[in-house]
């Protein structure tokens, strides 16, 4: 292929073979993909010269058809690319809505399930069952796009669920969730295991195989374990050491999604941990770290869809950075990306539940300001509200507000259950 010299304007032309595409009123370069096309004139030395820069050839006034043609091309391959993106959103779209129903539904049948392998007393099931409810249905009622409650059941069983969970159903859009779904789970497996780690990981292992064959159990739907919407990838534990310390557990963010995500975040610092632990989420990189007393421990665990089975996790630099505790395994610094926003650990959730279960750890623990010097809990918790519980409360409702969720005039409000009434 050979190369002209350039032109007066300096852009250098190509000679080679070419297709007149009279429907087109251009050349087509038959050595290009089919829909390139090139724009021909003459030099002011009368030589015959073609480019495939349709913007700068149709500059020229004397290429005024040329113009018109590429002007109008060029709009609809515009026109096609919106098209094509429209119909790529509502795949998605229609995906995702997909993925939450599946991951609801499939939550329901094995918490369910376990309620019922556990003999569980009629209260307990009967509170548990609100709870995750209208964890679920506020789940579904936050995303985009929204899930309904009638959507995670049988049609034969909405009547009685209608009946029986009259509260949950009033209140998903109007009461916030204390915890997420899988949070309520860990609570209930921590409680009928007594506590035992080990017992408490293995009943999460065995449940958490049972979500995801429930989940893709139906090959049809395509969807993949990474997609379970309600799962949480790690556990912490968290301690005293010391003979017959009362052990608490805590859960990453299971809601999959930013909004989601950001939303139980910032609902948990306002309004469930324990305010030290909420400053120094909302502190972020600025923060000095909440100093535990030297006994206390927290170990955390990450659950392998691989082989179904939790292998410790050494904590991440924003964990290691704000909790001044003995983590196991040791932290290890690595080049890995931690995308994951502030107070998104199970640590966070696990050593907010140490704090509310101990009261000596509770009054114990305290940061350092600028100068080094030691603030307590009381100056923290005073902190928290001077500086930022009015900011949190407005991201919260502004957080709310965008996914159509109603804020009562109240204020924020979390889900209460119901008492079970005996007949």
């Amino acid at each position: 292929m050979e190369t002209a010299a350039p032109d007066s304007r300096g852009t250098d032309r190509l000679r080679v073979p070419t297709l007149w595409a009279p429907w087109t009123g251009c050349i087509q370069n038959p050595l290009l993909c089919t829909d390139q096309f090139l724009f021909p004139s003459f030099s002011k030395t009368g030589e015959f010269i073609w480019s495939e820069d349709g913007e700068n050839r149709a500059e020229n006034k004397q290429d005024h058809r040329f113009r018109t043609v590429y002007l109008k091309k060029k709009k609809n391959m515009e026109a096609e690319k919106r098209q094509r993106k429209k119909a790529s959103m509502a795949k998605h779209k229609n995906y995702l809505k997909q993925t939450i129903k599946a991951s609801g539904t499939a939550f329901l049948e094995v918490f369910h399930k376990l309620l019922e392998e556990t003999n569980a007393n009629t209260d307990d099931v009967f509170q548990y069952l609100q709870r995750v409810y209208h964890a679920i249905f506020f789940f579904g009622h936050i995303n985009n796009p929204q899930v309904n409650p009638k959507d995670f059941f049988p049609a034969d069983a909405w009547n009685t669920i209608q009946n029986v969970f009259q509260r949950p159903l009033a209140e998903y859009n109007t009461h916030l969730p204390s915890q997420t779904p899988y949070s309520i789970l860990l609570e209930y497996i921590t409680k009928i295991h007594g506590g035992r780690k080990e017992s408490i990981l293995e009943e999460l292992e065995k449940r958490n195989k049972e979500f995801l064959v429930n989940f893709y159990k139906d090959e049809k739907n395509q969807l993949q374990p990474r997609n379970f919407a309600l799962s949480a990838t790690v556990i912490s534990h968290s301690c005293v050491n010391k003979p017959n310390s009362a052990n608490t557990y805590g859960s990453s963010i299971a809601y999959k999604g930013t909004v989601p995500r950001q939303i139980m975040i910032a609902i948990s610092a306002l309004l469930v941990w324990d305010k030290v632990i909420s400053y120094e989420v909302r502190c972020k990189e600025s923060g000095r770290g909440i100093q535990f007393p030297n006994d206390v421990c927290c170990d955390s665990y990450k659950f392998k869809t691989s082989n179904n089975k939790y292998k410790p996790v050494c904590p991440c630099t924003k964990c290691y950075e704000s909790y001044i505790v003995k983590f196991d395994p040791k932290f290890v610094k690595t080049d890995k990306q931690e995308d994951w926003p502030h107070g998104n650990c199970a640590e966070t959730e696990s050593l907010s539940n140490l704090l509310r279960d101990n009261e000596d750890i509770r009054n114990a623990v305290h940061t350092y300001d600028n100068n080094k010097e030691i603030v307590n809990r009381e100056n923290i918790i005073k902190r928290f509200a001077n500086e930022h519980e009015d900011e949190l409360q407005k991201e919260v409702k502004r957080l709310l507000e965008s996914c159509r969720f109603h804020v009562n005039q109240n204020g924020l409000e979390l889900f209460t259950p119901a008492a079970f009434a005996y007949i």
